[in-house]
């Protein structure tokens, strides 16, 4: 039997059961977790806890359905209750989920599981703070559900970085300058007390909070970060990381695509070198306690973002952080030299130190200057009034699968969210007048998975009857394309111009569009320095009638007429990045029947916390 890695997205039934019936299934959970079970126990290990499956939120072997996943529990349930009542030994069920940050999510699985008499003792939770919510809403949810389902609780999973620094060149999830959000400061000291106060979290929690489990301590790199095409045959070789490229003829869109290094390596609780981190010692001090001195540990930095011809303004006081997690604001003078480089009438980025006072620290702003954005609303902060939404595939229904959410935004709060049960075809557009003569260009973000055989992104301008467009192949999940279309707005053509998003997918398509710009830029139209001649423009052969009287098949049909006359986009992932789910696509264990927590490696600690602990980082 092939057992591989489980998370959200990945539920796939082993490879010797994927012709199984849901019967057949259920006799192979229990035959396999039986028998596992009871080899360690012959072997003198001592079971406490039996975890069946991983991350099932949206399904386990293979199975999607409430109730055929809760059958499968309960299969994994009998085959434990049944040898420890034989060895007379106690060993508790635990059930893992994850995305404790959405809203009453956790209610709904209890309900699920309650309804369909699932047999378990301990509900566990991934926790991880870049993607997971806040300390206090962890803690909420974990002491609703102890109450109100009357089951222990536990973080299966959590961890943090310790340094932005890549260890074999394989990329981490965790990278300087993404979209993650830090709570803590990436250090030795910012681990510490990230998992600090999960045990905190579970502790309070009460006697039903049991412990917490660090994923994963020991995933150390091979090879150095600046030689991965040697790294690349050391870990086919002896192995490395969670998969190798054999694994892709089983898991062909994950581990055939992400296999090799270590994607997590800065998370761990050893230095590259092995050598133990100070933040180790965690273990240890949420039951004896430490106090170190207190010290600056980072001033966070200051990232305004302005557009040309605006006016900037820095704070007047600064972010200073310390070792025990607290902060406080500090009075700060910025450098008379470095505002004065700053040009504000141009776009550009530029870097003012400032001076803080009674700190020996530097403050930093980074101060981003962009070009004017003609787009109304483009980041979808606001309400979506300034776009229209139009469902090609039934003009009178409103269903578009598109909505403004604060899922995964590429920047900001707010997003252009798309998911749709049933296949989408849809488009989202704006008008925008009184543009001067110019080369242009249109700029967007997008993320996400289209589904089918002809899956389709646009980005597209409507310039009079002429259409300028270029697509982007979607790659996963936070992956995100930035696809580009150039256009020119010459004496002759009308003053107004439509941006347009087409995307058009089987059921099940997913994803984020954000960050649409459209900017007067400096590059005209012309021949490259390589003598490349840009694409000719040919008008479409679309009616001339105004937009709102088109036919739905003339929607259909302008993707088909579309001139691609600059394409600037970025369809590959960020170098050398991974995907990452509700938490991270490529992060998970599959334990497909039963996942031996007490035998992982890792030592669960009971939360008796005395008082906060900090480590001298």
């Amino acid at each position: 039997m092939c057992w591989h890695w489980a998370d959200p997205a990945k539920q796939q039934a082993p490879k010797a059961w994927q012709s199984f019936s849901l019967n057949q299934k259920k006799e192979a959970l229990y035959n396999y977790t039986y028998e596992s079970i009871q080899r360690l126990l012959s072997a003198g290990v001592d079971v406490g806890m039996v975890q069946i499956g991983n991350e099932t939120n949206n399904g386990l072997a293979g199975e999607t359905s409430w109730e055929a996943m809760s059958q499968l529990f309960n299969k994994g349930s009998q085959a434990v209750r049944k040898i420890s009542a034989e060895q007379n030994t106690l060993i508790k069920v635990a059930l893992h989920f994850t995305n404790p940050e959405k809203v009453d999510w956790y209610r709904s699985i209890g309900q699920k599981l309650k309804e369909n008499n699932v047999d378990y003792d301990i509900f566990a939770s991934s926790y991880y703070p870049y993607w997971h919510g806040t300390i206090e809403n962890l803690q909420s949810v974990l002491t609703d559900y102890a109450t109100r389902y009357d089951k222990e609780v536990m973080i299966a999973e959590t961890s943090y970085a310790y340094t932005f620094a890549e260890g074999d060149g394989h990329g981490n999830t965790i990278q300087e300058n993404d979209d993650s959000t830090l709570y803590y400061p990436v250090s030795v000291q910012g681990q510490t007390t990230a998992v600090r106060e999960v045990f905190q979290a579970v502790q309070n929690v009460g006697t039903k909070g049991l412990g917490v489990f660090y994923w994963e301590p020991a995933w150390l790199p091979v090879g150095t970060p600046n030689q991965k095409t040697a790294n690349q045959e050391k870990w086919e070789t002896y192995g490395s990381g969670w998969a190798s490229s054999f694994a892709g003829e089983y898991d062909s869109a994950d581990a055939g695509k992400w296999y090799g290094g270590s994607a997590i390596d800065n998370q761990a609780l050893f230095d590259f070198a092995g050598k133990p981190l100070a933040s180790a010692n965690i273990f240890q001090y949420i039951k004896t306690g430490s106090i170190a001195e207190k010290k600056v540990v980072s001033v966070s930095e200051v990232k305004p973002t302005i557009e040309v011809g605006s006016a900037l303004s820095l704070p007047e006081t600064v972010q200073v952080n310390f070792n025990d997690n607290s902060s406080q604001e500090a009075s700060v003078v910025w450098n008379k030299d470095d505002l004065t480089n700053i040009n504000a009438n141009e776009p550009g980025t530029y870097v003012v130190k400032g001076a803080i006072q009674g700190y020996e620290q530097q403050a930093t702003a980074t101060v981003t200057i962009l070009a004017k954005n003609y787009v109304t609303n483009g980041g979808f902060e606001q309400e979506l009034a300034t776009w229209q939404l139009k469902n090609l595939l039934d003009p009178n229904d409103t269903a578009t699968g598109m909505s403004r959410s604060w899922d995964d935004p590429a920047e900001g709060t707010w997003s252009l969210h798309f998911y749709s049960e049933q296949a989408i075809h849809s488009v989202a557009s704006q008008v925008i007048s009184n543009l001067a003569v110019g080369t242009y260009q249109l700029i967007g973000s997008i993320q996400g998975e289209l589904k089918g055989n002809e899956p389709k992104a646009m980005l597209r301008v409507r310039v009079g009857d002429d259409i300028y467009g270029t697509g982007a192949t979607l790659d996963g999940w936070r992956n995100w394309q930035t696809p580009s279309v150039q256009f020119e707005l010459t004496g002759d053509t009308t003053e107004n111009v439509t941006i347009e998003i087409e995307l058009q997918g089987d059921a099940g398509s997913w994803g984020t569009i954000d960050d649409i710009r459209l900017i007067q830029s400096a590059v005209p139209t012309t021949p490259s320095e390589e003598g490349t001649e840009p694409e000719e423009t040919t008008p479409s052969e679309e009616d001339t009638g105004t937009e709102s009287t088109k036919s739905i098949e003339d929607e259909k049909q302008d993707s088909e007429k579309v001139v691609e006359r600059t394409s600037n986009q970025k369809n590959e992932p960020k170098a050398e990045s991974l995907p990452k789910t509700g938490s991270r696509e490529s992060m998970k264990l599959v334990l497909l029947g039963s996942l031996l927590l007490s035998i992982c490696g890792i030592i669960v600690v009971k939360t008796i916390i005395a008082r906060k602990s900090r480590v001298d980082g």
